[in-house]
């Protein structure tokens, strides 16, 4: 039997309606975008099945690939808490590369010592929180051997990933919600390379980069 998915629409049209609660079905599978708004909108959810506060998230079996190197500025923060608890659950040793509370701070220096570390080999994958990760993106590319891409979805994150292959996930606190964010970083650590027709691109983009950044 399918289970029933509730969607964002689901949670605005009961909205509409003057509803208090959205009731649904028991193991109902609720859309990060859904949850968000259920969230934001402080509508109660009647006979949810109660969803896991930290999923499963999988990688190489490689010791060495498990290692990732997270920063943030301060708009970041409170996501990046929430993040490296995710990946800490899951196995992965994290490295945090700050900041390390909510006062203000600059995403060059952060995003810098995220993408050094990816750069040299530290970390099998870099992530930087910014108000939108555009910021942080643009710091991280300019660092020989990193791809940093700005993943605002699932279909985003697993293009990134399997397309681009993708070395760095840029986050934006300010433009997502958090279980969008959660989604998102799932999607991009268990999303493989698919190589193939991809390469010839990827080397395309290498040798832009061998030409360019000494």
């Amino acid at each position: 039997m399918s289970k029933k998915v509730i969607t964002e629409r689901d949670v605005n049209d009961a909205l509409k309606k003057g509803l208090k609660s959205l009731e649904i079905p028991e193991n109902a599978l609720i859309t990060p975008l859904a949850a968000d708004r259920i969230k934001i909108s402080g509508i109660g959810v009647v006979k949810a099945a109660p969803a896991p506060v930290h999923s499963h998230i999988s990688f190489a079996d490689d010791e060495a690939k498990r290692v990732v190197s997270v920063g943030c500025d301060h708009n970041g923060f409170q996501i990046k808490q929430v993040l490296m608890q995710m990946l800490k659950d899951s196995g992965f040793v994290v490295k945090d590369e700050g900041w390390y509370d909510s006062s203000p701070a600059d995403y060059p220096e952060i995003a810098f010592r995220v993408a050094k570390a990816v750069s040299a080999g530290e970390a099998a994958f870099g992530i930087v929180i910014d108000a939108t990760g555009n910021a942080s993106a643009i710091v991280a590319n300019k660092i020989k051997g990193v791809r940093a891409a700005v993943c605002y979805n699932e279909f985003t994150a697993d293009s990134a990933r399997s397309h681009n292959n993708s070395n760095l996930l840029a986050l934006g606190a300010k433009s997502l919600g958090e279980e969008t964010i959660k989604s998102v970083l799932k999607t991009f650590i268990n999303t493989p390379y698919q190589g193939g027709r991809h390469q010839k691109r990827l080397d395309m983009m290498l040798k832009i980069e061998n030409n360019s950044l000494k």
